[in-house]
């Protein structure tokens, strides 16, 4: 049993889900370990598996949850702090607060992991803010365009999808479905384990798409074979390499998927879409479902 399963079966053994959490913890005094709530499930298990993924690629050795230790979880944290917010951090910390809790029950081990600190981010302030300019796309695709990585593919996945990282890094040749007027992605247990269909309507993109599932392959390949953070990395050095790794500070994908949602929108505005029936069809295809009227800010410069 590999390291991401033997954490998805800790989290799953620990949980009580529809109980009475007020009681249960009163007859069990305070049980640390235990999960209440879909939600808490939900997030416990995309960062849990989200830690294994950064494991497996940093440190191989790291077979069994009982040799984890907290110099781990800080380097995962200290990656993290490079793209995340305050705020998406402290939901970080606080899962890996929990974690030794969920294992040492699940698997009678007695495991601490107690060291790790909470990382700095820039301005003790939300990140990854910059919208990249269609231009700037295009300088990083231009510089990437020889590449024989998986970067380039990752990166006009993003362009056209608005994925993130982790979900480009997931998407198999069978997840995706073409005719000869548009395109569907199908994204397979994205963030929270939700999953939804992302329509593709302009021709160029469906073109594109079309000569990517052309190539040899067989449906249960993944496109982009590698890792998130490999992705982001690769992102970095084109920024660097075409200096504009100071513009866009701390963010990579994201700032494409924000390009996204903004030539989105602006595309359904023209199509006489109200503002909210237009953010609400951006939200959607983001992964973040209708009615979050919360996000717009976060992710559109330009509201019209």
């Amino acid at each position: 049993m590999n390291l991401k399963r033997q954490l998805y079966c800790a989290v799953e053994s620990c949980c009580k889900l529809g109980a009475d959490k007020h009681s249960i913890k009163h007859q069990e005094n305070k049980n640390k370990s235990n999960i209440y709530s879909y939600a808490d499930r939900r997030n416990l298990l995309n960062i849990y598996s989200q830690f294994a993924n950064y494991l497996k690629e940093n440190h191989p050795e790291v077979k069994l949850c009982k040799h984890l230790e907290y110099t781990h979880i800080q380097g995962f944290l200290n990656l993290k702090s490079e793209t995340c917010s305050r705020e998406t951090l402290k939901c970080y910390y606080s899962a890996f607060h929990k974690l030794p809790h969920i294992i040492n029950s699940c698997y009678h081990t007695n495991l601490s992991l107690i060291g790790y600190t909470l990382p700095p981010s820039p301005n003790n302030s939300k990140i990854r803010n910059s919208t990249m300019s269609p231009k700037d796309f295009q300088k990083i695709k231009t510089y990437l365009q020889n590449s024989q990585g998986y970067g380039k593919v990752g990166l006009q996945i993003a362009k056209i999808t608005g994925m993130r990282s982790e979900e480009i890094c997931k998407l198999k040749y069978k997840d995706i479905h073409i005719t000869d007027t548009s395109a569907t992605i199908k994204v397979i247990d994205g963030k929270g384990k939700r999953s939804r269909e992302i329509p593709v309507t302009k021709q160029e993109d469906i073109d594109y798409l079309k000569t990517l599932v052309s190539a040899p392959n067989t449906q249960n390949d993944r496109i982009c074979a590698i890792q998130s953070n490999s992705l982001n990395k690769a992102v970095r050095r084109a920024m660097k390499a075409t200096n504009l790794d100071k513009k866009y500070t701390n963010t990579t994908i994201h700032s494409i998927r924000k390009m996204y949602a903004q030539n989105l929108y602006n595309e359904l505005r023209s199509q006489n879409y109200t503002p909210m029936q237009a953010w609400n069809q951006v939200s959607k295809n983001l992964g973040h479902g209708e009615n979050r009227p919360d996000l717009i800010k976060v992710y559109l410069s330009n509201i019209n």
